[in-house]
């Protein structure tokens, strides 16, 4: 309950998930749908329902200088009995072992617990799991119990998802690293907000995406186990090295570090979405929803990866889902939009688009696509006034990348040379999302274009299946 220290006692909570994912075998239920749960005071069978899961870790951390008192509890939710409860008084110092032991007591008890059927528990890397007879769950990252507590509040500030706590969250990352250069952790954690504000447009391409290469390199050497690692190099050379084999070979291993990863999951599910792999990225999709069953990004992309995939009935019901757990979710607004569009219904999608400036609180947000249902319904005036707003929004906003969003205004104004002028500038200022042009279904009338074919080799998408089409 002390502010203060909220970031601490959330950071320790997320250690002791990604080192339960880490073994194969359990279903973890990921941080943001955990997290959701923060503080509430339901009945533990009733949270249990609504993640899907029949065991539930509930606790406290309390810190007071260099000490920390962790109270744990494992509880079966469908009886109520205590599977244990521990009481664990630690030094700072003594941080990742507490954490490991903890986590191993939980493998141990659940073993114990199971029908003799269930309770091999495989070990995370190969092998069974026995409670204190195998390597760490929990690395020892760091002996600097400050430069840990800097990683912890850039951890904090990164959950926030967005670019003002990513900058925050950088400043952190920047500290823990300068404090103990020895330890793995910030540069992970420079490498993932880095991506985020390239993805995002905050960074340029040619900045951001160099560093977190870097800053993700640099932390396997430091520590080669960490999956986190393998997945941040992963995300790297998919949506700007666009080295495909090896995304899928960085993405693959964080997989099989963390198998109970929702977010390794969606990433590699991107990886498969933008090679035409479509119903091995909805596969990957739904796991991670399992995984993360209220998170708003993985519910959102499963219904984008069944569209791609050519299942709009799929893709409808899971994006009202999305919309389910809320109203306002601006991806999700944006998504049923399109999905009117294939449905040939530009009425509908002008209904969804029009509240993206409402919902987000930014008046330009939603313009391409607003311009681009006007243009299909024959409001040519209308459109181009949404084109001379983008216009503004680009002089107002010069760090913008606008490519995809000229790109598509133009495309519902029927002019092609300037379409396909934007497709080719978001390819050569490397724009993450180009790596899904030869894929996603909201382009494919495009591409029997030889001009589209052109700027599709550039990126050398190496797309082996026949795509869905997804008709109205």
């Amino acid at each position: 309950s002390d502010p203060d220290n909220e970031f601490f006692a959330d950071g320790i909570t997320e250690e002791i998930i990604n080192a339960l994912t880490r073994v194969e075998g359990l279903q973890v239920t990921a941080r943001t749908s955990s997290f959701a749960f923060k503080g509430d005071n339901s009945d533990i069978r009733d949270i249990a329902g609504k993640l899907g899961v029949n065991t539930v870790l509930e606790g406290s951390v309390r810190r007071a200088g260099a000490r920390v008192r962790i109270t744990a509890q494992l509880i079966d939710a469908r009886d109520g009995y205590h599977l244990f409860s521990e009481v664990y008084d630690r030094s700072l110092d003594d941080i990742f072992e507490t954490q490991d032991e903890i986590s191993h007591e939980i493998v141990h008890r659940l073993r114990q617990h199971l029908a003799p059927a269930e309770a091999e528990l495989p070990d995370p890397l190969g092998g069974v799991a026995h409670s204190h007879d195998h390597g760490p769950l929990v690395p020892s990252h760091t002996h600097d119990a400050d430069a840990y507590t800097e990683y912890l509040k850039g951890r904090f500030h990164w959950n926030r998802w967005t670019p003002q706590d990513a900058n925050t969250a950088i400043v952190h990352f920047e500290r823990s690293a300068e404090m103990d250069p020895s330890c793995a952790l910030p540069f992970s954690g420079l490498a993932n907000v880095y991506t985020f504000m390239a993805s995002i447009g905050h960074i340029p391409a040619d900045d951001a995406f160099p560093r977190a290469a870097a800053f993700a390199r640099h932390a396997l050497e430091l520590e080669p186990d960490a999956g986190e690692s393998h997945m941040a190099l992963g995300a790297v050379r998919l949506f700007y090295e666009w080295d495909f084999e090896g995304a899928r070979q960085s993405l693959e291993e964080a997989v099989r570090r963390m198998p109970s990863s929702a977010d390794a999951r969606h990433i590699y599910s991107l990886y498969l979405k933008a090679v035409g792999r479509m119903d091995d990225a909805v596969e990957e999709m739904e796991t991670a929803v399992r995984l993360d069953p209220l998170s708003l990004p993985m519910n959102y992309a499963l219904a984008v990866a069944c569209l791609a995939a050519g299942r709009l009935n799929e893709a409808e019901i899971q994006v009202r889902r999305t919309l389910e757990l809320d109203p306002s979710f601006r991806a999700a607004l944006e998504l049923s939009g399109f999905l009117r569009v294939h449905r040939n219904d530009y009425e509908g999608a002008l209904q969804f688009w029009r509240k993206l400036p409402e919902v987000t609180g930014d008046e330009f947000v939603g313009i391409a696509p607003i311009g681009f249902a006007l243009a299909h319904l024959g409001r040519e005036t209308e459109a181009r006034a949404q084109l001379a707003r983008l216009d503004e929004r680009a002089e107002r906003f010069p760090g913008l990348n606008l490519s995809m969003d000229y790109a598509l205004l133009h495309w519902g104004l029927g002019e092609l040379d300037q379409v396909f002028h934007h497709l080719r500038s978001a390819v050569a200022q490397r724009m993450g999302v180009a790596v899904f042009l030869a894929t996603s279904p909201n382009w494919a009338p495009l591409r029997a274009d030889p001009r589209f074919q052109a700027v599709v080799a550039e990126i050398g998408i190496p797309v082996t299946e026949p795509l869905a089409t997804v008709a109205p």
